[in-house]
């Protein structure tokens, strides 16, 4: 099933990159012709004028602006088919990206890891950020908000209603795969989409930048009207006095607001260039019609307040292009000597504050959260087979049938069901080494983290309660802390214990816990821990290699499930099925890979 699926999959994905590849091709080829007949044209223009002058100046006037005309018209149309062009070519590349995605192959994408939180209770142990990781896998948003939200949801889970309204919409979005790819070529044409826009939102909290607007605008009208009359009187040969008057009372306001133009300007210089884009991207999302309440909360985000966020968001844009005038020296400081242009400018930013200062992370965060739901859509769409859990939100429960590791390619991905329920219980996983305990402990976590994104699961059927996953699995010393790899577990253990005391609605992932000490002081920690966590009602699974820790008392009590990862040996080699059985293992396989690696036993008969 799952082969016939990638296979569709590959095909449809194959399909479109051989229609964008034709359509790429056509532009350009569109591009190419304008182009000679823009030099044709740009030939024929001074014949012409000639020509025609001897005949007719009207009719030469006439002829030379209609070829001007056609002269700028093809110029607007290359640029335009040579845009169609690049965006083509990108969607092109971004199936074949998907591609990729649908066998596994994660490198070269987006990894995230500027979003990666240095101290997080799962984001490091289940692979959260960083290459061929789970926000690889999910994120195709191109805007720094989107980005962002994505690794939000991620990071953390959400309510069962907002759970529910988010799987609606992504089974909205899923099948709308000309829309959700249009919606990420939009960077093609402005690779600055991705840019932060933090320093733009300070700037929004900003007040007090101009004292007294009105007295400002009264003053610097004064001088601008000054500069105009000294123009004419000095085209009219009266003298440039008055000319020179408005230009030193020009200057003399421009030191006095400099450091504020200065400081807004540097805040704001990067940001015209993707707030145009941002304009036209809530433009596109604006025209579509949805029917599920959360993707219609996000158009009447974009709609509500006295202009729309697209209109708004262009003007913004295009007074920062004004503003970017002081760049150009033989524009910007005839303007500023003369009309004190930046000062206009800076006034018009800060009515367009005033005016929209409380819409405009509404408005980030709404685009933002409509490119996180793309993302996740896409991942449903890549994953026919997954299904949509059905939120508990009474009783704790996992049970899930297929379940799967998502960042496993499918070829090489083994699935087992899960029955897991009740408060105060704790699944304990044994098994050789290698025989897949945390992979499997890294499938039930992930699982839970895109359940409570309000994403599909890797699962052909789910019910879950959503708990925030707190894992203690890779640990790691420290040196710059001075911290040994025994006390840095020691405090993730004691965070672990923290939450559980404080009641937090978490599900625990502990892989070989207490692995920095004696094998005695280990297992008498390791019981002690298991049956206070359980004690205290705690929910979550402990994978170990002490098959001691299975306790009888607390399995006949039903506390403790045991669960194993078999290995079949044959002679010197091992066969891993990465099954989950109920019950211990009683197979191990931790001297004959010793033996495999080198280590000689056989020294152990021999006399010191």
């Amino acid at each position: 099933m799952e082969k016939i699926l990638i296979m569709d999959l590959k095909d449809f994905y194959s399909q479109r990159i051989s229609s964008f590849k034709s359509k790429s091709r056509e532009c350009n080829r569109y591009a190419n012709l304008l182009s000679f007949l823009r030099l044709i044209i740009f030939i024929i223009i001074p014949f012409s004028f000639i020509g025609l002058y001897n005949i007719s100046l009207l009719l030469s006037i006439l002829v030379l602006v209609a070829l001007l005309f056609t002269f700028g018209w093809t110029i607007k149309r290359h640029y335009f088919f040579q845009k169609e062009a690049q965006v083509y070519e990108y969607l092109s590349t971004l199936n074949r990206d998907e591609i990729r995605a649908v066998e596994g192959d994660l490198k070269g994408f987006y990894d995230g890891a500027e979003f990666k939180p240095k101290n997080h209770c799962y984001a490091s142990d289940l692979d959260i950020f960083g290459e061929a990781s789970l926000y690889s896998l999910v994120n195709r948003a191109t805007t720094w908000p989107g980005r962002k939200k994505v690794s939000e949801w991620l990071l953390e889970q959400t309510d069962v209603e907002t759970i529910n309204k988010r799987q609606n919409a992504v089974r909205e979005l899923q099948d709308l795969v000309d829309f959700r790819q249009k919606l990420q070529s939009f960077c093609v044409k402005v690779p600055e989409l991705g840019t932060n826009p933090n320093s733009l939102l300070q700037w929004i909290k900003e007040t007090g930048l101009i004292d007294n607007p009105l007295k400002l605008i009264i003053t610097i009208s004064f001088f601008s009207l000054l500069s105009v009359a000294g123009i004419v009187m000095a085209i009219l040969g009266k003298g440039f006095g008055l000319l020179v008057l408005s230009i030193i009372g020009n200057i003399f306001i421009g030191f006095r607001y400099k450091k504020n133009l200065d400081n807004t300007h540097e805040k704001l210089s990067k940001a015209g260039t993707y707030l145009k884009m941002y304009s036209e991207i809530i433009g596109f999302i604006n025209i579509q019609n949805f029917k599920s309440p959360l993707l219609s909360e996000y158009i009447q985000c974009f709609s509500k307040g006295e202009s729309s966020a697209k209109s708004a968001i262009k003007q913004l844009a295009k007074i920062l292009d004004r503003f970017d005038l002081r760049y150009n020296l033989m524009v910007g400081v005839p303007l500023n000597l003369l009309f004190t242009w930046d000062i206009w400018q800076l006034l018009s930013l800060e009515k367009w504050k005033h005016k929209h200062k409380d819409d405009i992370k509404g408005w980030f965060d709404a685009l933002g959260e409509f490119e996180a739901i793309s993302s996740f859509a896409n991942l449903s769409f890549n994953n026919k087979d997954w299904t949509f859990p059905v939120i508990n939100p009474k009783d704790f429960v996992f049970k899930a049938k297929d379940l799967g590791h998502p960042l496993i390619p499918i070829s090489k991905r083994v699935y087992n069901d899960l029955n897991f329920s009740g408060f105060g219980n704790m699944l304990l996983v044994t098994g050789s080494n290698m025989s897949g305990k945390s992979t499997f402990l890294r499938t039930v976590g992930i699982n839970m983290v895109l359940a409570g994104a309000g994403s599909s699961v890797c699962s052909s059927d789910c019910e879950i309660m959503i708990r925030t996953p707190f894992t203690s699995m890779r640990i790691a010393d420290s040196l710059e802390e001075n911290i040994s790899t025994f006390y840095a577990e020691l405090k993730r253990i004691s965070e672990i214990i923290e939450a559980v005391d404080r009641s937090e609605p978490v599900i625990l992932f502990l892989d070989e816990v207490l692995r920095g000490t004696n094998s005695n002081d280990r297992h008498k920690g390791a019981l002690a821990l298991l049956k206070q966590l359980i004690n205290t009602g705690a929910v979550g699974i402990m994978a170990t290699h002490d098959l001691e820790l299975a306790d009888q008392g607390l399995i006949s009590k039903g506390q403790i499930k045991p669960f194993f990862f078999d290995v079949q040996v044959d002679g010197s080699e091992l066969f891993f099925d990465y099954k989950l059985h109920e019950g211990k293992c009683t197979t191990l396989n931790a001297s004959i890979l010793m033996k495999k690696m080198g280590i000689r036993f056989d020294y152990l008969d021999t006399p010191n």
